[in-house]
């Protein structure tokens, strides 16, 4: 899990391609922290905000209106001190 000293003032931006008019879930650490609607084209992008130095682990999911999920990818591990770290891509 996050913790430890740095600002608080860092955040981890997500970015990519999901099914359109879905709904994009991050979970930091195994909470939910964001959704975000994903667009007509398909492009989403969604920032989590205030995060602290420490390391994270990442997962993200997407979900269409009538509750079929996308896998979730896992394991993208974040390290933040005292520079911030600003883009986290999964491709």
């Amino acid at each position: 899990g996050g913790g430890g000293g740095g600002s608080s003032n860092t955040k981890a931006i997500f970015s990519g391609r999901a099914y359109p008019e879905s709904t994009v879930t991050i979970l930091q650490d195994g909470r939910v922290v964001a959704n975000t609607p994903v667009r007509e084209s398909a492009a989403f992008s969604v920032t989590v905000s205030k995060l602290k130095g420490g390391t994270y682990l990442f997962s993200v999911y997407a979900e269409d209106d009538t509750g079929n999920k996308s896998s979730i990818i896992q394991k993208l591990v974040a390290s933040f001190w005292r520079q911030p770290l600003a883009l986290i891509k999964k491709r």
